[in-house]
């Protein structure tokens, strides 16, 4: 049935927001961490505040930042993604920049307050775009890639959500050998799945070294 769902244009209206959903992108209503991590962010956003959902496929996350007056950047590497979240955007008369990116590789380089980041997590490779948003790549590509490129972004607040259906052991390993680590900090059941979310942190070795090197 969400096959079928899937394939088909459909707007959905979330938080007096409307969603363009283009074939291929996810409809927050089935996946529902993107309810979760809208409302935690709700509570972090305030005005100016400079953010980035990095994999922002439906973009609600960042279309809520920007309605709270928050300086808005969404990326993904799904060209329908992208194309949804612009039009969104121009439905809803909201501002904020939409750039068509795998990872960090096509953002201009600047800081940001807060980065959201919704991720794949199994350990699969995937095949077609739909599928980067919920594979990682059998070897947990994708978050090798990530936590490497997220050292370019200490100075910024990175917030991650996973279920309890990830490999949290394989992901945390990855995390610590790029001196970091995931904290977590809220936790809610949802319809038989727990999404946890986490703040990533430098470890306190590459903390100290931080403090040295300023």
């Amino acid at each position: 049935m969400y096959r079928w769902y899937n394939g088909r244009e459909h707007w959905h209206t979330m938080d007096d927001i409307e969603i363009c959903l283009e074939p291929g992108v996810f409809h927050p209503r089935w996946f529902l961490t993107t309810r979760t991590f809208v409302d935690f962010a709700k509570t972090k956003i305030e005005a100016n505040n400079t953010v980035l959902e990095l994999g922002a496929g439906n973009g609600l996350l960042a279309l809520s930042c920007s309605k709270m007056g928050g300086i808005v950047t969404a990326s993904d590497i799904n060209p329908a993604a992208v194309s949804s979240i612009q039009r969104s955007a121009e439905r809803n008369g909201l501002e904020l920049k939409v750039i068509a990116s795998d990872l960090f590789a096509a953002i201009p380089a600047q800081s940001f307050d807060f980065i959201f980041i919704n991720p794949p997590y199994f350990a699969k490779a995937p095949t077609n775009d739909q599928e980067r948003a919920f594979l990682c790549g059998e070897n947990f590509e994708y978050f090798k890639a990530l936590f490497s490129q997220l050292k370019a972004y200490k100075e910024s607040t990175v917030y991650f959500i996973l279920t309890d259906a990830c490999d949290l052991p394989s992901i945390s390993a990855i995390a610590q050998q790029n001196n970091s680590e995931l904290i977590p900090i809220q936790r809610r059941k949802t319809w038989g799945e727990e999404h946890c979310i986490y703040m990533l942190q430098e470890t306190k070795h590459e903390q100290a070294q931080s403090i040295q090197e300023r």
